[in-house]
């Protein structure tokens, strides 16, 4: 079963993707990247059409590899979208400590579409979703502490 914002996205997902297709036929252009408006409209978001390919040797990427910047990236966007669906549980789970508990279905359907978008053999074994969500609780727990 699908949330809201999952189908939310991949409606304007697809449907910017059949625009661009549109222009790209029309011009005859293939551009890099084409913007995608967030489903929220606070934001815009851009999406880079890249084509994966795996590592040649078994250590994978470098840490500041275009697939690792988009594994991240994309992390932030489940983690940031996790806490705005679900703010007053993000907040309760921070404050308690049960974070994970307390979201662990929104986490995990966060995470199934993480998984479903980035390629693992680029992660050499790392969670960067764990560390997004980690650093979301650590910044929010020393604004709490602080203000």
């Amino acid at each position: 079963m699908t949330n809201y914002f999952e189908e939310t996205l991949e409606e304007a997902l697809n449907k910017k993707r059949v625009e661009n297709d549109q222009e790209r036929s029309d011009s005859g252009e293939i551009k890099e990247s084409d913007p995608i408006s967030n489903p929220v409209g606070e934001t815009e978001i851009e999406e880079e059409t890249v084509i994966y390919s795996p590592p040649t040797s078994d250590e994978g990427p470098e840490e500041d590899s275009q697939e690792v910047k988009n594994a991240k990236r994309l992390a932030r966007i489940v983690v940031s979208d996790v806490v705005i669906y679900n703010e007053k549980k993000a907040e309760e789970g921070v404050s308690t400590g049960k974070f994970y508990e307390i979201l662990e279905e929104e986490i995990e359907e966060g995470r199934q579409l993480y998984e479903s978008r980035v390629d693992q053999r680029f992660l050499n074994g790392k969670d960067y979703l764990k560390e997004a969500f980690e650093d979301f609780i650590n910044k929010k727990k020393a604004s709490v502490s602080t203000g």
